[in-house]
């Protein structure tokens, strides 16, 4: 059999638990100057101290600012698109430009024609390629490297207001209540078509 716990008789059981240093009341006691010291001189490499060391400054004025005049004023259309190779598509009624972030450069990419304004644009993934919805349902796929015009896709009815470019997959949704899964390399028009999403 095991022996029976012994029992403690406590009198003063807040002067029991600051003895044993189980709680501590009252107002902590500083640091020994010896360890403060070692504290002080210790030379944190630790990136999350170095960056509660210095704060960094966010600048609340703009470094650069962009005309971006018949910008379309729709919460559902996607005219601005950042690309990872530092390139800025804007889609501005019928046309869309390109921003080189490095030498500020415009270009003017393509013009819709007055039949049809820019609905949407998005960079691919990985590569060149740039994806832009329109009004009456297309989609257009650019190779910004050659400036050239690579396919149409059709099969949508009406405004194509978002785009989504993997590598090889693109993926469009439509105020006609769909959304296209296309894989770019078959000849087919779609590989997927959802229903019943709205705008």
């Amino acid at each position: 059999m095991s022996e029976p716990k012994k029992s403690i008789k406590i009198d003063n059981p807040i002067e029991f638990y600051q003895n044993n240093n189980i709680f501590k009341y009252g107002n902590q006691t500083p640091l020994e100057p010896a360890f403060s010291e070692k504290i002080k001189g210790f030379d944190f490499t630790d990136e999350l101290v170095t960056s509660i060391k210095s704060k960094r400054k966010i600048n609340k004025l703009p470094f650069k600012v962009l005309d971006a005049p018949a910008l379309q004023d729709d919460f559902y259309l996607n005219l601005i698109d950042w690309s990872q190779q530092n390139f800025l598509a804007v889609g501005l009624a019928s046309n869309v430009y390109l921003w080189n972030g490095e030498n500020s450069k415009v270009t003017k990419l393509c013009d819709l024609g007055l039949s049809d304004t820019v609905t949407s644009v998005g960079w691919s993934v990985k590569g060149p390629n740039l994806s832009i919805g329109t009004n009456n349902g297309e989609v257009h796929i650019w190779d910004i490297g050659k400036l050239k015009k690579v396919r149409v896709l059709h099969g949508h009815t009406n405004r194509v207001g978002s785009i989504a470019l993997n590598s090889t997959v693109l993926s469009s949704g439509s105020r006609d209540k769909t959304i296209l899964h296309r894989d770019l390399r078959c000849n087919t028009s779609f590989i997927a078509k959802l229903h019943g999403h709205k705008q």
